[in-house]
């Protein structure tokens, strides 16, 4: 139950990212379409198995009305864990900001001969350079 609720609230919070995302032009649809059919598509996924909440709000209303606390903590640590996951893989794997991309790609690479003492700038258009320190 953990794994599904957190499976769905990734792709919708994903969805959430990818579709409000002001730097990208390639969006033609209405926003909302595209979030409504991520929440159903979610919605129809999960709702034989844990009941699709997606929101702990959701959850936390029910409970309280029906006094059924059985397995809350799988609809607040699911959610959460697939939001922050949702947030770190769109914002470093799938960056449409291509400067942030290029230093943290950068970040990785180190060649054999290089010493500490170097520093990566990303110049605008794409493109980084070495500055070398006098010490």
């Amino acid at each position: 139950a953990l794994l599904i609720e957190t499976i769905i609230t990734f792709q919708l919070v994903f969805t959430i990212f990818a579709s409000c995302d002001k730097k990208r032009k390639d969006i033609k649809v209405p926003v909302p379409m595209i979030i409504g059919f991520s929440v159903t598509i979610g919605h129809l996924f999960a709702i034989p198995y844990t009941g699709a909440s997606m929101n702990p709000a959701r959850s936390l209303g029910t409970s309280l009305i029906f006094n059924h606390w059985h397995s809350q903590w799988v609809y607040w640590i699911g959610p959460c864990m697939g939001g922050v996951l949702a947030a770190f893989v769109y914002e470093y794997l799938f960056c449409p900001d291509p400067e942030r991309k290029l230093r943290f790609q950068a970040s990785f690479r180190k060649s054999q001969n290089q010493d500490d003492s170097t520093q990566l700038t990303v110049q605008p258009g794409g493109e980084y350079s070495k500055l070398e320190s006098a010490a």
